[in-house]
């Protein structure tokens, strides 16, 4: 029993981290969630995008880098999937608040501390390998700064996490031989 309770407070943790270093980062800063949004690069298209469907249902399309460059309608390189992932968690809290850029850093944590909760779920680490990854996770700064920008790389980091989570769960299963 006893076993299970440490076990369960790594895993919760683990699966907070993002909200941890956030929280540590912003209060050793002293920094507003929307003072991090970046607003010289394409960051400012992902909102404008994600503000879109937020506001009116759907993207109005891809403005490029500073809206110089990109046929709008596009979508760009990424399609219009990521938009909509992205638009999920400012879209709920647009109930409560008005859109802000908060609301894209905001729903990147929570994009994060899903997949962390899923890659435990389906990777099931033994308290060592929590250790490791919680460690690991600390050590990630481009991952911790893509959260501060409300940058679109977090959805997709995101991912990545639940399919390794995913694959390791395949390989744990009884039922195929291992190679």
């Amino acid at each position: 029993y006893m076993k299970t309770k440490r076990n369960g407070w790594l895993i919760f943790l683990f699966c907070i981290m993002p909200l941890i270093i956030m929280g540590v980062l912003s209060c050793w800063k002293g920094f507003d969630l929307s003072e991090f949004m970046l607003t010289n690069n394409d960051e400012v298209s992902w909102y404008n995008q994600v503000a879109a469907v937020v506001k009116y249902g759907k993207p109005l399309g891809y403005y490029g880098y500073n809206g110089s460059y990109a046929q709008i309608g596009t979508f760009g390189p990424w399609g219009m999937s990521v938009i909509l992932f992205m638009s999920l968690i400012p879209k709920l809290l647009s109930f409560f608040t008005e859109m802000n850029e908060s609301l894209l850093i905001i729903g990147n944590l929570a994009w994060a501390c899903l997949a962390n909760g899923l890659f435990v779920l389906l990777a099931k680490p033994n308290r060592k390998q929590l250790k490791a990854l919680i460690l690991l996770y600390l050590c990630l700064f481009v991952n911790h700064l893509y959260m501060f920008y409300a940058m679109a790389e977090i959805l997709r980091f995101s991912v990545a996490v639940i399919l390794a989570g995913m694959i390791c769960f395949l390989h744990s299963r009884q039922d195929h031989p291992a190679y």
